[in-house]
């Protein structure tokens, strides 16, 4: 019997700012850069270069594209504060430290507590949609693994890719 429980790696606007962040550091080593796959999401809200993190076993999510792209609620801005606003969750807080990498010890512990207020936030947007749950429900219609639904989801793998990838069900008359 096997178990599967993904590693689901979440951020919103991750393709286009923490993942191109982490790109930027990472050595220039081959094994490194395997890690690190260019994606291509049509949106007006992003920058056109993206990366996503191809770690096996582990699913890279971005909610940002997921909630645009997949789920049925409609927000007039898909900002991480506008989306917890609007639901009624805790808003994001601001921050004030400067993006840097020699932060004094007191910038340090804002900038800590910002990106943990955001992780907070986005957890609480997740569960308010039920992210995860949609994409293990896309898995059980599809007859496909949690990673290949949230690509699909996110729009980083088209659905003639997935096909290819061995996904049999048509999903042209589906809404997503």
């Amino acid at each position: 019997m096997v178990i599967h429980r993904p590693t689901i790696l979440a951020a919103h606007n991750g393709y286009a700012l923490d993942n191109m962040i982490l790109a930027y550091h990472c050595p220039r080593e081959a094994r490194y850069e395997a890690l690190l796959k260019s994606v291509d999401v049509k949106s007006q809200y992003t920058n056109p270069l993206m990366m996503a993190l191809n770690i096996p076993g582990a699913c890279n999510l971005d909610t940002l594209h997921l909630i645009r792209l997949s789920l049925s609620h409609k927000f007039q801005s898909y900002s991480l504060q506008n989306i917890a606003l609007v639901l009624g969750l805790a808003p994001k807080s601001s921050s004030n430290s400067p993006f840097r990498l020699n932060l004094s010890n007191s910038q340090y512990l804002n900038m800590l507590q910002y990106n943990i207020n955001d992780c907070n936030v986005l957890l609480s947007i997740m569960s308010s949609l039920s992210v995860v749950e949609n994409i293990f429900a896309l898995c059980k219609v599809l007859s496909c693994c949690f990673e290949d639904a949230a690509k699909h989801s996110t729009g980083t793998i088209a659905w003639s890719a997935s096909v290819a990838r061995g996904l049999k069900s048509n999903v042209s008359s589906m809404p997503l």
